[in-house]
């Protein structure tokens, strides 16, 4: 997993760069690096090297169940008309909405350097 972002001068030039950002993308998911495998099989079969990632996943989830809680909290204190207490209780890193609806929040990514102010945004069509 991961993400890339690209900033240029111009339309040409972001249109070039994309370009070249799909093919390398494209190649990586079509022949994945082959050692994915073996790192997985090292990690699951040591009891140490599990331990630690286990408790990585455990503090990833409670991280993301934080910032969810966190996240609703503020949504009631600056007034949002609708109960959003749904997002507590969802399992996914993607807050879902209704197929008519064109955004979406990533919890997983979310900081609570924007829990202050994304909130006045989403209570503006709430």
């Amino acid at each position: 997993m991961g993400a890339c972002t690209l900033v240029a001068a111009d339309a040409e030039t972001v249109d070039r760069a994309f370009t070249q950002m799909k093919s390398a993308i494209r190649a990586n998911y079509s022949n994945p690096p082959a050692h994915g495998a073996s790192v997985v099989a090292t990690i699951l079969s040591n009891d140490a090297l599990r331990a630690i990632w286990e408790q990585e996943l455990t503090d990833m989830r409670q991280r993301i169940q934080r910032m969810r809680l966190l996240f609703v909290n503020t949504l009631q204190e600056k007034g949002a008309s609708r109960d959003f207490s749904f997002i507590i209780k969802q399992k996914r890193h993607v807050l879902v909405q209704r197929p008519d609806q064109r955004s979406r929040c990533c919890v997983c990514v979310k900081s609570s350097r924007f829990t202050p102010w994304l909130p006045d945004v989403l209570t503006l069509r709430a």
